[in-house]
């Protein structure tokens, strides 16, 4: 393998990410946006696309790197991308796809929308930004003083469309969600301090004796999370009536620490950002509005959430419901 082809391997990745033209003769032809299959790069293509055409006119050398490059286990080119933090991958079937990492560092959103809340853990989220925009074109709406995406904004046609690749938009950008569907959320998001400490500790308790979530599973999912959250810039909308955007952030990172019976040291690091001027934000009220509409209308959600068990011993009252879903790319 010689650096080169590494290099011009990822170099396909964003430009079909992107979309790209180029000349075949004295023409110039246009590649339409996509997510690049690693089948793309070894397998047989339709000459007559767009892309097949453009296929065609890569040198040998290259292809026959890629046939032994591409799949090697620890060091082929798939594996160092993702390892150096310049793609990401997920299946679709029994495809392996391949974007384009574009966030240089990790983030965390936070959103809710009827009576869902969400929690989405970034690796990418510029790349799903980037897929709204460029793949599915969906519009930003007017909002706060300036332009951003709002899931109340789309028209149902745009709305369709997020229904229709939720699972691709997740996968380009997020290494884990966390949703808890909720009615002490409600219209008026009035929930309270302990409320919230309930609501993220009712996810990982209880159910001990259950095989497939007993408090060791339990644990490990709670670290994994608190991985993706401790010391990561964290964004959130002021939606809470009793709750700023920066309590949220200290409950929910301190509640994710907990270890051996007790928190642990733990850093939230608040993003003070308005929705506008957040990305992150913007991305999980997109996946949440579309999420909660899938719970409100009575859908299931893609096969890969897990439904999550809640211990309702850490809520007091009565008249509740509590429901969480977990999902990671790749599992």
């Amino acid at each position: 393998m010689t650096p080169k082809h590494y290099d011009f391997f990822l170099t396909l990745v964003q430009n079909c990410f992107n979309g790209f033209e180029y000349n075949d003769g004295n023409k110039s032809i246009k590649v339409k946006p996509f997510c690049l299959a690693a089948y793309d790069i070894v397998g047989t293509i339709d000459p007559e696309t767009a892309f097949g055409k453009y296929m065609s006119q890569i040198p040998s050398d290259f292809i026959a790197s890629a046939k032994s490059e591409l799949y090697r286990s620890n060091r082929g080119w798939i594996d160092r991308g993702v390892r150096e933090g310049k793609i990401v991958t997920y299946r679709v079937n029994e495809k392996l796809i391949i974007a384009p990492r574009l966030s240089t560092t990790p983030s965390v959103g936070i959103d809710s929308s009827i009576d869902t809340f969400i929690i989405c853990f970034y690796d990418n989220h510029i790349g799903g930004i980037r897929y709204l925009d460029t793949h599915l074109g969906i519009p930003m709406g007017s909002a706060n003083g300036g332009k951003e995406y709002k899931w109340h904004k789309l028209n149902p046609r745009n709305r369709q469309k997020v229904f229709d690749h939720l699972e691709d938009i997740m996968n380009i950008s997020c290494r884990g969600i966390l949703v808890i569907n909720t009615n002490l959320i409600g219209q008026s998001n009035r929930l309270t301090a302990n409320q919230m400490v309930g609501i993220i500790d009712g996810c990982f308790s209880g159910y001990d004796d259950d095989p497939q979530q007993n408090q060791e599973m339990r644990q490990v999912l709670r670290e994994r999370f608190f991985s993706y959250c401790d010391g990561i810039p964290t964004h959130c909308d002021p939606d809470f009536q009793k709750l700023d955007p920066g309590d949220i952030v200290r409950i929910i990172v301190r509640q994710l620490s907990y270890q051996y019976g007790r928190t642990r040291d733990c850093t939230p690091a608040y993003a003070t950002l308005q929705s506008h001027e957040s990305y992150p934000i913007q991305l999980a009220d997109v996946l949440v509005g579309c999420i909660s509409r899938r719970l409100v209308d009575g859908d299931s959600l893609p096969d890969s959430f897990n439904r999550l068990f809640f211990d309702t011993r850490k809520l007091s009252g009565v008249d509740k419901y509590v429901k969480g879903f977990y999902w990671f790319r790749g599992d």
